[in-house]
């Protein structure tokens, strides 16, 4: 059992031991509970996607699992997998821009796309990424939400903001991003021009 703190008991005198190394603990599901969620939302803050943010979310509890498993103490367990769920993420951002890098170095002018289509998509991909990126993180954050076609109620409820929070955000990022979009065009209208 957890204290209200989030931390995990130290040493329980009364808990059986894990059958394999990774058999959880009876307090850990009640901790999975409480905390997964938040975990989500801190990934997505840091600009993680639903995806991204559930999968480094799973890794941070699988490691404070393994690491309890082992008989190693994590005295705060909230904070613990907080900051691992964060090191999960950039990990794997790190990981993927490495091979994408490697990927363009080994066939710089080819791309092994299926489709037309893949490569436009790919193309528009990278142009709203870097108009985005003109944008602070949370601006960002809510724009990619919007964009996704959720509304203000259900972006606030994801980052933990007001919808009023999450609509000014939305007006801040879009008056910032006009002047740049004015005279800008997709890749796709740069190539029929």
């Amino acid at each position: 059992m957890a204290n209200h703190n989030g931390d995990a008991p130290a040493d329980d005198a009364g808990a059986s031991e894990p059958s394999s190394p990774l058999s959880a603990p009876a307090w850990f599901e009640e901790i999975y509970n409480d905390l997964f969620r938040d975990l989500v939302k801190g990934v997505m803050a840091l600009g993680g996607s639903i995806a991204e943010a559930e999968d480094a979310a799973e890794e941070a509890m699988l490691e404070l699992l393994k690491r309890v498993n082992t008989g190693r103490e994590v005295t705060n367990v909230r904070g613990w997998t907080r900051k691992a769920a964060r090191r999960c993420f950039i990990r794997r951002r790190k990981r993927d821009r490495s091979l994408l890098q490697r990927l363009i170095a080994a066939r710089p002018a080819v791309f092994d796309c299926r489709s037309q289509l893949d490569l436009i998509c790919w193309e528009d991909k990278q142009w709203a990424d870097q108009v985005l990126d003109h944008l602070s993180p949370t601006q960002r954050a809510v724009m990619e939400r919007a964009a996704e076609g959720l509304s203000p109620a259900e972006i606030g409820e994801l980052l933990g903001k007001t919808p009023a929070n999450v609509r000014k955000n939305l007006q801040l990022a879009r008056d910032r991003l006009k002047p740049l979009l004015s005279g800008a065009s997709s890749p796709r209208e740069e190539d029929t021009q």
